[in-house]
């Protein structure tokens, strides 16, 4: 089996082969026409022990009282395959009868997909589950996923966890049943050409329908946008004639519109108007994706340009990601931003990165309407923020001993100066060093390599992490994000009357030149977290001025210093 990764944000999401549960075609006197059921009752308790399953007695099951009970500790994801004949092409319909133990756990949350057995990459459909899609734990309930199946297509089911780390509850699984839609047309497979849109941008709507009948069909293909429970309005109706059994796709051009929100887009076929069929998609609209943005996304070390097309940026787009971090790319960080060589490794975090590799799957993220923004921290790191440095004493930050305050390891920081290195080794502690950020010409020119990154690159924005700022705590002041006591002159920090609004200024300044240059370029920020003593407004109520309106803001504190679901006081005041 094949095991690939996905990262997202800091976090690592798992997608792996599994194995696939199969058995002869049972017909049952209750199901639909042209059925076909997965029936627990009949697996072997081999195979299911070998994968860490095991079949129960459950006299709720329909199915000989047998279930598969499953945990996603020794499984990431597990295949049910439906032998024998399957229904028709068209319209299917994916039903699955499941219960979970215990909805109290951290994170019961699977998805539920359909898949082409020659192609396990991608769902045709899924659908995402978490505990309030449960009425209670231990009942069983039935789910679905609507899907098109076409022609020479063997379908399987599959349960997929969204990852391993949270234990999540183990999950019984009574039957699985495959069906042909009962109604005389069928429509799946709806997308939008894009994920995120600006505001009155064209979109594209496109659904596959099929006739499963023997008779011509004629119908309407009506779009609808929908961005609220009471806000609804049809954007494009398309006539639609559909010969017996003819599968085709139909696309429409709309107006997304003004309003900045994340929308559905359906699609419905009517006859007589009645709906017969309907589906739908979801976009984002906005000027800023930063201002609505539901989801978040990162990445690093993309050199595989294949697998970027056919594997990474199709699952962003699965997810419903509209903004990803390109992370930790640069090979200086603040100094020495932009890449001269194809290939290089990054300052900090040592990943191999190149530069075909990251424009080929910044367009593909544009082209799928993906908006990707540049990680950036107020640091120098890596041999070209040292070689960066070297050249620029007056733009850092020093220690009460008149050094430069940094930190490194030279035997690291050669090996780093290789983009070629026999594997993708780390090479432990990343070698880095202190802006002094009071230099309004270091931030200058740190405003001119975000513009000539942006241009080389085409980054939509920025989030730093860690931003030229001066913080005045009662324990350390500090420069940016690391400590700087004084400046090259030996002047000290606590010479610096308002910090706050040099903060602020610093922030004006690079935005003013980004923006000067890319006039819808986005901004994305670190909140203050707890143990820095910095409360923001109330410490720092300029620089929040100048970076609250419309920007993202990661909170670290979310990340918990204590119990899960639980805040510091540092996001419940702010």
């Amino acid at each position: 089996m094949k095991t690939a990764l996905l990262r997202l944000g800091m976090a690592m999401a798992v997608w792996s082969g599994g194995v696939v549960f199969s058995q002869e075609t049972a017909y049952r006197a209750n199901s639909p026409t042209n059925a076909c059921v997965f029936e627990a009752a009949k697996l072997f308790p081999s195979e299911i022990a070998a994968r860490g399953g095991r079949i129960v007695d459950d006299p709720e099951a329909t199915s000989s009282n047998k279930a598969l009970e499953v945990t996603p500790y020794k499984m990431e994801a597990i295949y049910f395959g439906f032998a024998g004949k399957q229904p028709p092409v068209g319209e299917c319909v994916l039903t699955f009868r499941i219960k979970v133990a215990d909805l109290t756990v951290a994170s019961p949350a699977f998805y539920l997909a359909a898949y082409d057995s020659d192609q396990r990459s991608f769902a045709l459909n899924q659908r995402f589950l978490t505990p309030a899609d449960f009425l209670k734990a231990k009942q069983y309930q039935e789910f679905s996923v609507r899907f098109i199946r076409k022609p020479n297509q063997t379908i399987l089911a599959g349960i997929v966890w969204k990852g391993k780390d949270r234990n999540p509850s183990p999950v019984t699984v009574d039957t699985v049943t495959l069906a042909r839609s009962e109604a005389p047309l069928g429509i799946g497979n709806v997308r939008a050409d894009r994920l995120w849109y600006r505001r009155n941008a064209e979109a594209v709507l496109t659904a596959t329908v099929c006739n499963h009948t023997d008779q011509p069909q004629q119908s309407d293909l009506s779009f609808e946008l929908v961005s609220d429970l009471a806000a609804a309005r049809v954007v494009s109706t398309v006539p639609v004639a559909l010969q017996p059994h003819a599968i085709k796709e139909v696309s429409g051009k709309f107006d997304v519109g003004k309003t900045e929100w994340g929308m559905e887009v359906r699609a419905a076929l009517m006859q007589s108007n009645r709906v017969v069929a309907a589906a739908s998609d979801f976009i984002t609209v906005a000027d800023n994706p930063y201002k609505i943005c539901h989801a978040y996304g990162g990445i690093f070390g993309v050199k595989d340009v294949a697998y970027a097309r056919s594997y990474i940026v199709p699952r962003f787009r699965e997810g419903y990601v509209p903004v990803v971090e390109y992370f930790s790319w640069s090979p200086g960080m603040w100094g020495n931003m932009a890449p001269k060589e194809e290939e290089w490794l990054s300052g900090q975090g040592n990943y191999r990165e190149s530069q075909t590799g990251m424009r080929t799957f910044i367009d593909l993220c544009h082209q799928t309407g993906i908006a990707v923004v540049t990680y950036l921290i107020t640091t120098f790191n890596g041999p070209k923020g040292f070689d960066w440095a070297r050249e620029h004493p007056e733009w850092l930050g020093y220690d009460q001993r008149g050094r430069p305050q940094v930190w490194f390891d030279m035997e690291q920081l050669e090996r780093q100066r290789d983009p070629h290195p026999t594997n993708d080794q780390w090479y432990g502690s990343f070698g880095g060093g202190a802006i002094w950020v009071a230099n309004r010409d270091a931030i200058d020119a740190q405003a001119e390599e975000l513009v000539k990154v942006s241009q080389m690159f085409g980054f939509d924005g920025i989030r730093w992490d860690g931003h030229p700022i001066i913080t005045t705590t009662p324990t350390m002041p500090d420069a940016g994000i690391a400590p700087a006591a004084f400046d090259w002159q030996a002047h000290p920090i606590t010479d610096i009357k308002d910090p706050d609004g040099l903060s602020a200024e610093n922030i004006d300044r690079i935005n003013r030149r980004i923006l000067k240059a890319f006039p819808n370029y986005i901004f994305g920020y670190n909140w203050a977290p707890e143990y820095s003593g910095v409360v923001w407004p109330e410490l720092m109520p300029k620089l929040w001025k100048s970076i609250v309106p419309d920007c993202y803001l990661l909170d670290e504190d979310l990340n918990t210093r204590g119990q899960e679901g639980t805040t510091d006081r540092t996001t419940l005041r702010a």
